[in-house]
């Protein structure tokens, strides 16, 4: 029994719709220049990023895959690894190839399935329940045309599928529009930043971490994560303990949440950081990420990837150090001392040495506020676009699952 509105129709998918997977394309068919092929990682935000793709012959694409170029306004949808990635191919986007693990998608009727309502239906409830039916009992959830040929599921009439479209089409809009200013005060920020850091006449080089210097009144030191912490110590609450996947560049990112009891920390108090320090991570792409510890974390375990820097705020504005330590420049300095090749490491010795210039409190304070007000602008922004991102979640789910109806 279903609980779609009773004037849903139920379709066998392969009967409305074209869908066609990609050929399994080899290493050694690539070529540096031709006809390009996209990947899952080409699929971004709604749209391809063809940039990133890589090149088949055009002479072989002719002969033997001619039947794979995608054609504009086909939906592309990734069916192994991440699935779900969807994007629509744009007219500039071609010619383009399609490639294995992605399939495209297009209407075969328009009388029972409107394509824009079809961009939507890829990315609802009932899809993805009728493929994970259909991929269950398999080591990675992954789809394709032998699935899609057995899924059915319902479909409100064509006129109401094409007022749901019109909706979200909506929603997407503004969701792109906030998107757009996000990156234009993202651009922004970075040029003020370059134009504010590069005047140094009367600045003062400062040995970033030595304890004689005003900077810091601190000794700089890892925590013990990694090597005096063991799994079995980890606890589901506790104190948390900070990773290198917590450390942006001025933000800190709360996610993969791993704890120790409070009596672990307190053995190792020398490792703990509090609420307004600054952490920088020693090791990753790029190495040398500075963030703030959050107000609603008091208290935290330094881990091994990360320093702590207490800022002496009677001579140095401590968003002045951290727009600093994440600017292009500090980056340049890092990699004539780092070591490690698959990923950048930079010894707790060599960052003492590091040198940083700083005009007066007055000028450090003046600049923080500039870039500061970006910062927030660009914040805020993102908190709209989670929210709207959020409702438009919500309603897709309910209009296409038939919880809430529209007029034709």
């Amino acid at each position: 029994m279903n609980n779609f509105p009773n004037n849903w129709t139920k379709f066998n998918l392969i009967d409305i719709c074209f869908f066609q997977e990609g050929p399994g394309l080899r290493n050694f068919q690539y070529k540096k220049k031709g006809t390009k092929f996209i990947n899952i990682r080409c699929i971004k935000d709604g749209y391809l990023d063809t940039s990133i793709s890589q090149y088949l012959s055009s002479e072989e694409v002719e002969e033997t895959y001619k039947h794979f170029l995608l054609d504009e306004g086909d939906y592309v949808l990734s069916s192994s690894g991440t699935i779900g990635r969807i994007a629509v191919v744009r007219k500039y986007d071609l010619p383009l190839l399609l490639n294995t693990s992605v399939i495209r998608f297009r209407t075969a009727d328009k009388s029972k399935l409107n394509n824009k309502y079809l961009f939507y239906f890829l990315q609802s409830k009932q899809f993805f329940e009728k493929i994970f039916e259909q991929s269950q009992g398999s080591a990675q959830v992954n789809f394709g045309p032998t699935h899609l040929k057995l899924l059915n599921a319902y479909f409100p009439p064509i006129l109401e599928q094409k007022k749901i479209a019109e909706i979200l089409i909506c929603f997407d809009k503004y969701i792109h529009l906030l998107k757009l200013k996000i990156q234009k005060l993202q651009n922004l920020f970075i040029a003020q930043r370059q134009e504010l850091l590069k005047n140094k006449v009367n600045w003062v080089e400062y040995k970033i971490c030595k304890i004689a210097d005003p900077l810091t009144k601190y000794s700089l030191t890892g925590g013990p994560f990694g090597s005096d912490l063991k799994a079995s110590e980890y606890t589901q609450s506790g104190i948390r303990i900070i990773q290198l996947q917590n450390i942006g560049d001025g933000t800190f990112k709360d996610k993969n949440k791993i704890y120790t009891s409070i009596e672990k920390a307190n053995s190792l108090i020398s490792s703990n950081i509090f609420s307004g320090d600054l952490i920088i991570a020693k090791m990753g792409d790029p190495v040398a990420k500075c963030t703030f510890i959050p107000k609603y974390l008091s208290r935290c375990l330094m881990s091994s990837d990360g320093i702590r820097l207490k800022v002496n705020k009677i001579k140095f504005n401590d968003y002045f150090i951290q727009i600093n330590i994440n600017s292009p420049y500090f980056r340049k300095k890092i990699l004539r001392t780092t070591t490690g090749t698959t990923r950048q490491r930079i010894g707790l010795k060599d960052f003492r040495e590091l040198t940083i210039p700083c005009p007066s409190l007055k000028e450090q304070e003046r600049i923080s506020y500039i870039l500061m007000s970006i910062e927030d602008s660009i914040r805020n922004l993102k908190k709209k676009v989670n929210l709207v991102e959020d409702l438009r979640k919500g309603l897709l789910s309910c209009l296409l699952l038939g919880k809430k109806t529209v007029k034709n």
